[in-house]
């Protein structure tokens, strides 16, 4: 909560000292409720403190409340590393099945083969395919430009401008 939730705590608070017959909260009241349920959202606070008749039969103080949401978010913390577990088991399961597992060999040395067969690419081969991913809209770092200007004779204008280039065709296909 931040301490601009302070109408609306002062609010639920007001209505739960009416139903329970309790003294009315002061500003100074409202003060220590917010510092101690800042780290929840206000939303949460108030739909707690608006069922909170329905189970109990006293005025809350800020320690049952932070209990109470703080179960809540600790269960909430368990169910979801245990949904990651559960996934990330599932998934290491998955690599490990025989038939992807050689289906994925299978890639990987076609994939060298390919490679093989190509040959070892030159100094321009390689800049030339540098050039390719900053047309698909890839920075090139220092150490690669460089090699572009020392391989194909580019200057830095030149880069700049198929980096530029790339990242226009890029952002025009996250927009379409």
């Amino acid at each position: 909560m931040r301490p601009i939730d302070a109408p609306v705590l002062a609010q639920s608070l007001s209505g739960l000292a009416d139903v329970y017959g309790a003294r009315a909260v002061s500003d100074k009241a409202v003060k220590v409720w917010l510092d101690a349920l800042r780290e929840f959202p206000i939303e949460r606070v108030t739909g707690l403190l608006s069922g909170w008749p329905k189970a109990n039969a006293r005025m809350p103080v800020p320690k049952d409340v932070w209990t109470v949401l703080n179960d809540e978010r600790t269960d909430d913390i368990e169910r979801t590393a245990a949904a990651d577990k559960l996934r990330e088991r599932n998934e290491v399961q998955r690599l490990f099945d025989p038939r992807i597992k050689n289906e994925n060999m299978a890639r990987i040395r076609k994939m060298v083969t390919e490679g093989r067969a190509k040959g070892m690419p030159t100094g321009p081969e390689l800049a030339r395919r540098m050039l390719d991913e900053a047309a698909d809209g890839k920075r090139l770092g220092l150490a690669q430009r460089a090699f572009v200007q020392h391989n194909l004779g580019w200057t830095q204008d030149q880069i700049d401008a198929i980096e530029a280039a790339g990242k226009a065709n890029a952002d025009e296909d996250v927009l379409a």
